[in-house]
C-alpha cells in the first residue's frame, strides 16, 4: 500500500473534522448569543441566521450539501473503476452515487422538509405530529430499504472499509434520529427555539450528521487509494507508438527542413 496516499485520506478527514468544528464553536457562540442577549431575535432571521446549524440555505447546510456530494463523486470514481473490470458491484456504487447526488440536492433543496410533506399531504398521507413535519418514519423506512438492499454488498467490502460504512452510519444516525428527538423533546418542553439546551443539542445533532458524512468520506476515499488508486485518463496517439530514436531521428528531420 503506498503510504501517501494513506496520508492523503487521514489528512482529508482531518481536514473536514475541523471544519465542521469551526461550524459548530460558530454555532455555539452565535446563537448563545441570540438566546441570551438578542432573546432569539438573531437565531432564524437575523444576523446570526447564516451559522446556525439548525437553519436551512446558510453557510453549514452549503457545506453539508458539498460533502454529500463529494460522497456521490468518489462513489462514482469508484463505480466507474469496477464498470471497466466489468464487477458486478459497479452497479452497487452507482447507486450509492445517486443516492448521495440526492441526498445533497435535498440538503441544498429541503426537499425532505418542503417539497416532500407537500406531495404527501396532497395524496392523503399525513406526516405532521402536533401541527409539526416528522420526518423520521419516512426516513428510517427509507433507510431500511436501503439497509437490506445493500446488506450483502457492504458484508462482501474489505473489512476496513465494511468498518468505517458501519461507524459513519451510526455516527450520522445518532445525530438525526437521536439528537433531533432530544432537541425536539426541548422545543416542545419550553414552546421554543430560543433556549440553551435546545442551541446545544441541535448542534450536536447536525455536528454528529456532518462527522457521519465525514466518515464515509474518509472510507470511500481510503478505498480509492488502497484499492484502485487514482485513475488517470490519457489518449494515446499513434505517433506515441513510434520508438524513442526513431521519434527523436524524425524531430530533427523536421527542423533541418
Amino acid at each position: 500500500m503506498n503510504r501517501s496516499r494513506f496520508d492523503f485520506a487521514e489528512k482529508f478527514l482531518a481536514v473536514q473534522c475541523g471544519w465542521i468544528t469551526i461550524l459548530l464553536l460558530a454555532h455555539f457562540i452565535s446563537q448563545s448569543y441570540s438566546v441570551l442577549i438578542s432573546s432569539g431575535r438573531e437565531s432564524s432571521i437575523g444576523s446570526f441566521a447564516i451559522l446556525n446549524l439548525d437553519n436551512e440555505a446558510n453557510l453549514p447546510a452549503w457545506y453539508s450539501a458539498c460533502a454529500l456530494f463529494l460522497c456521490a463523486v468518489l462513489a462514482g470514481i469508484i463505480s466507474y473503476s469496477k464498470w471497466n473490470e466489468r464487477n458486478s458491484s459497479r452497479y452497487k456504487w452507482a447507486g450509492l452515487g445517486i443516492l448521495f447526488s440526492y441526498l445533497s440536492l435535498d440538503e441544498s433543496a429541503s426537499l425532505h422538509e418542503g417539497v416532500i410533506p407537500g406531495f404527501l399531504q396532497k395524496v392523503g398521507f399525513n406526516v405532521t405530529q402536533g401541527g409539526t413535519y416528522d420526518w423520521t418514519p419516512i426516513g428510517m423506512s427509507a433507510f431500511a430499504v436501503v439497509f437490506f438492499l445493500y446488506l450483502r454488498f457492504w458484508i462482501k467490502l474489505p473489512s476496513k472499509t465494511r468498518l468505517l460504512f458501519a461507524i459513519s452510519a451510526a455516527t450520522f444516525l445518532m445525530g438525526a434520529v437521536g439528537f433531533e428527538k432530544i432537541s425536539h423533546f426541548y422545543e416542545a418542553l419550553y414552546q421554543t427555539e430560543n433556549t440553551l439546551a435546545y442551541v446545544l443539542t441541535a448542534g450536536i445533532e447536525e455536528f454528529l450528521e456532518m462527522l457521519g458524512v465525514a466518515l464515509f468520506n474518509y472510507a470511500l476515499l481510503s478505498y480509492i487509494c488502497e484499492r484502485i488508486g487514482f485513475i488517470r485518463v490519457s489518449a494515446i496517439s499513434s505517433q506515441e507508438k513510434i520508438p524513442v530514436k526513431e521519434m527523436a531521428t524524425q524531430k530533427l528531420a523536421s527542423r533541418t527542413r
